[in-house]
């Protein structure tokens, strides 16, 4: 399917109201055609407001591969780790867990999904040292996409780097591909799209929508950056051209040539019409999807979940998306 049919099949996705706007680009050769369409939001005032450059999007789950995943690949691509490096190696206080990084990376950890609801209602930065010194010691693990997973991932960063997510990200990834819309933190939140309106928090805008990250009230690996999609076709760019700002071509290669149960380190490995792809998404209606043999990116930002998370049919149309263009 073209750019042509694949925006056309956008912009009908906003005339039926199925989400109220979008921004979108289509990646090859370091260079991105970028569209932006609808409105910021499902009531006024953003419904009076265009979709424009430059506007913030929280990134939900890509937090995972645009920041968690990158580090972890560096740190790895430089000696620090290796993708056989037990946890419990690089945070002695957990003792137990003799996981592997690539485990974490691949989601066969051993993790739920998620905290239980009871859980949640206790995150703080110590119940998550707590919860990881007790976790039970699982051994041969099956594949199941774990949030929990890439909050270890971050600890791990953090253990390393001795510093901040934001920090560590900033200097190693961000600044490097100058990236300098990309952050945990907004100076102009009036410059965010809206995400969900809730009875506890009125309408999200400007402030992290992930429970565990807006509880816990710090930078995780899981979830928690905002972006624009100017700064997003950066990074797309800079995997697509195997750049070494990122790590080496070995490395890029690895996550290229692995697939477990569907999964590559941190990504998704789907199959479209051309072969297989990489693949992510976030809760909030964000997308990134990259072919790194045609060298060709799809980039997709919506905030689906504004005003509710109610699913009208975005899901299975953006998967169509994604699966056609590539």
């Amino acid at each position: 399917m073209n750019q042509e049919l694949i925006s056309n099949k956008i912009n009908h996705l906003i005339q039926r109201k199925i989400i109220s706007g979008a921004s979108w680009s289509f990646i090859s050769e370091g260079k991105s055609e970028n569209y932006y369409a609808g409105v910021m939001g499902a009531y006024s005032p953003f419904s009076e407001m265009k979709i424009k450059e430059r506007l913030f999007y929280d990134l939900a789950s890509l937090t995972k591969v645009i920041g968690t995943t990158t580090r972890i690949l560096q740190l790895i691509d430089d000696g620090t780790l290796n993708f056989t490096t037990n946890v419990n190696k690089i945070i002695p206080d957990f003792s137990h867990l003799e996981i592997t990084i690539g485990d974490l990376l691949l989601h066969r950890g051993g993790f739920p999904a998620d905290f239980l609801t009871k859980e949640k209602e206790l995150l703080t930065p110590d119940f998550l040292y707590t919860y990881f010194r007790n976790y039970p010691v699982r051994e041969a693990a099956s594949t199941v996409y774990s949030d929990i997973g890439f909050l270890l991932l971050g600890l791990i960063i953090q253990a390393v780097d001795n510093c901040s997510l934001e920090q560590s990200f900033q200097k190693n990834i961000f600044r490097p591909l100058g990236m300098r819309d990309t952050s945990y933190f907004l100076l102009n939140p009036e410059r965010a799209l809206p995400t969900e309106q809730t009875l506890e928090r009125g309408t999200i805008q400007g402030t992290v929508h992930d429970s565990k990250a807006y509880k816990m009230n710090t930078e995780i690996g899981s979830a928690g950056l905002f972006s624009t999609l100017e700064d997003i076709n950066l990074f797309v760019s800079a995997y697509l051209a195997n750049d070494d700002r990122l790590f080496h071509q070995a490395l890029f290669a690895k996550v290229k040539s692995t697939e477990v149960a569907g999964r590559t380190y941190g990504w998704e490995q789907k199959r479209g019409c051309n072969g297989p792809y990489l693949f992510h998404t976030g809760f909030t209606g964000t997308s990134i999807g990259m072919n790194l043999e045609e060298k060709i990116g799809f980039v997709l930002l919506t905030n689906r979940i504004h005003p509710s998370r109610d699913e009208k049919g975005f899901i299975k149309a953006r998967a169509a998306l994604y699966t056609n263009y590539f």
